[in-house]
């Protein structure tokens, strides 16, 4: 079920599916006399794809997302037990640099997550990922970038059993029991986290971070034409509704 998550979020991604479009369309126009359909098809995959790389739409997707929690203020911190930061994906190439093998998520929220916890003293910091794909846990990698930097890996729980976030909720939830806890997580998947932990009976104070959409800048050129950045946002979104999905018709 996890492969077939994975393989069917991948193909519903912008890129993917309006390539399919294209493919499709170019298959009729070349192969069939269904020439029409296949003109039909190739203008659909192309106008999606422009539309997606536009960055007014890439915000317009991912914006929702983003705002649904304000950043952590520091009162809500206070009683907090534990912190703890979800990993967000790495590769963990043993010929590249220890932090280079973490995404830029997983990177920005550790970086969050390490700054709030040197904020409350008697907390402790929990590492949540698995292997997913990889052959380390994110968290053990984490725990080594960390421990590089001089924290002590005695403050430190790890969880590296989980392979998404409804199983990082669940293995969270045997961690931090009944005790407050902060979350750290990517903004954008502040949404699909928290209904994810509050399934588990879990209510944690959310800490968001590595906002992708912030003010517009209209006197930038790129603004007005199709880019990658603004691709990888709109597949960002993509990826957290079918996520939203999905966590509502898999209970």
């Amino acid at each position: 079920m996890f492969l077939l998550k994975k393989i069917m979020g991948e193909i519903l991604s912008p890129l993917p599916l309006s390539l399919i479009f294209c493919f499709a369309g170019l298959y009729l126009l070349w192969y069939t006399r269904r020439q029409t359909r296949g003109k039909v098809l190739v203008t659909i995959g192309v106008s999606t794809l422009a539309l997606f790389s536009f960055t007014p739409v890439a915000d317009l997707l991912l914006k929702p997302l983003e705002r649904s929690y304000s950043v952590l203020e520091a009162k809500a911190a206070g009683s907090a037990k534990f912190v703890v930061v979800l990993a967000g994906g790495q590769n963990s190439d043993s010929s590249v640099p220890i932090a280079s093998r973490l995404s830029s998520d997983t990177l920005k929220r550790l970086i969050e997550g390490v700054s709030i916890w040197r904020q409350l003293p008697a907390a402790k910091l929990v590492l949540s990922g698995g292997k997913g794909f990889d052959e380390q846990a994110e968290a053990t990698t984490m725990g080594e970038v960390l421990a590089g930097l001089g924290v002590n890996l005695g403050d430190l729980v790890s969880e590296v059993a989980s392979n998404d976030t409804r199983n990082q909720a669940r293995n969270v939830k045997a961690i931090v029991g009944t005790n407050e806890f902060i979350l750290v997580t990517s903004a954008y998947h502040v949404p699909r986290a928290t209904r994810l932990f509050r399934i588990e009976g879990l209510h944690p104070a959310v800490a968001p971070v590595g906002h992708l959409v912030k003010g517009p800048q209209w006197t930038n050129p790129g603004t007005y034409f199709p880019n990658g950045s603004a691709l990888q946002r709109t597949e960002r979104a993509f990826h957290e509704f079918l996520g939203l999905a999905w966590s509502l018709v898999s209970l």
